[in-house]
């Protein structure tokens, strides 16, 4: 590979004319500027730079918890422990994540901050019993309605911290806990609005609604930045991770009435079905969170099939098959990707999802 000394001394040579060398500097910035920053045929997990950046994590997580350990739910007092820490967490942050740009101590940090937040403001809640504007808890089924107001302040405090952070240091990592708290918003809301008895059998479809509603956001990401270069796909990422459990337990979860072998073997169709998903739009987080009820649906049929066994016998049957699916799909990930974009060849939408890599 040329470097910057070596065109220069192209140029002394009389190699190449000075123009020239600007001309082949500029394409270069170009060609960098037009690729991904990191090389290479999978998507890109940027959180770490170094083993500094671990050492700093630590550093960050020990002064947390230290502020975290003195907060006590009958003690005001300790209010003050936990805004002191959301100040230090905050200050530290300037330096180690506007300044020195170390992503892993700032998913620490906002962590932490967003935790103290929720304790604080639950905590207040409490204190002026927020819970009252719920009404009077006069009966048996208005016990639910206690933490209501508690939970929320809890909730949106949190959340809200979050989102500042988000906005002062651009942390992508910052919408995987956005996205839980809008989903237990919605969740408290839905609860309180309907009644405990009305929402439960609604659980399920108030939480895939959510999954869709955070896939589509995280696919809006994604389709800004299809080469995966800026921040925007972090962010995506991030939001593929947060969406997938709210969309893969409602599915699987609305297979587990009738006969359970049936409903095993449909299990591991649901979850074939969310890998195809996942191949397309190149993002394995959906897949992630599915392997815990693919490996309980294939350790049932293997149970059954193998019902003479030991349970020892099982787990290593079903831990061997779960983990040579896992390889199977991280070795053939682009090769099975390409079998089912190429077909597609040609169509508007496939400019929106990365483009497919060369297989070896």
């Amino acid at each position: 590979m040329l470097r910057n000394e070596d065109l220069d001394a192209a140029v002394k040579a009389g190699v190449i004319t000075a123009e020239q060398q600007a001309a082949l500097e500029k394409q270069a910035g170009a060609r960098r500027a037009a690729r991904p920053l990191v090389t290479g045929r999978d998507e890109r997990f940027r959180f770490l730079r170094g083993f500094n950046d671990v050492f700093l994590a630590l550093g960050v997580t020990l002064v947390a918890v230290a502020f975290l350990a003195q907060w006590r739910p009958t003690d005001n007092s300790s209010l003050a422990y936990l805004g002191i820490g959301i100040a230090v967490l905050w200050a530290l942050s300037e330096l180690l994540v506007g300044r020195h740009r170390a992503v892993l101590p700032g998913i620490v940090a906002v962590i932490g901050i967003g935790l103290m937040t929720s304790l604080a403001a639950g905590h207040l809640a409490w204190n002026v019993k927020l819970w009252e504007v719920a009404g009077k808890l006069d009966t048996p089924k208005a016990f639910w309605r206690l933490p209501f107001g508690v939970w929320m302040a809890g909730t949106g405090a949190g959340g809200l911290a979050v989102l500042i952070y988000y906005v002062r240091f651009g942390l992508p990592f910052a919408w995987l806990p956005m996205g839980y708290c809008l989903a237990q918003a919605v969740v408290l809301g839905a609860t309180y609005w309907l009644g405990w008895d009305t929402a439960l059998p609604l659980i399920n479809i108030i939480s895939l609604t959510l999954g869709l509603g955070l896939f589509s956001l995280a696919m809006r990401f994604d389709a800004s930045d299809p080469e995966r270069i800026t921040r925007r796909a972090d962010c995506g990422f991030w939001l593929h991770l947060a969406a997938a459990p709210f969309i893969v337990q409602p599915l699987v979860s609305s297979l587990g009435y009738g006969e359970a072998a049936v409903s095993s073997i449909a299990t591991i169709v649901v979850v074939g079905l969310l890998a195809v998903v996942a191949l397309v739009v190149d993002r394995r987080a959906l897949l992630v969170s599915s392997l815990l009820y693919f490996g309980l649906a294939v350790g049932f049929l293997v149970t059954a099939v193998t019902a003479a066994a030991g349970w020892a016998s099982t787990l290593l049957v079903t831990l061997g098959l779960l983990g040579a699916f896992v390889i199977f799909m991280g070795l053939g990930w682009h090769r099975l990707r390409g079998l089912i974009l190429r077909p597609f060849a040609g169509a508007r939408w496939l400019k929106y999802i990365p483009p497919l890599q060369p297989t070896i």
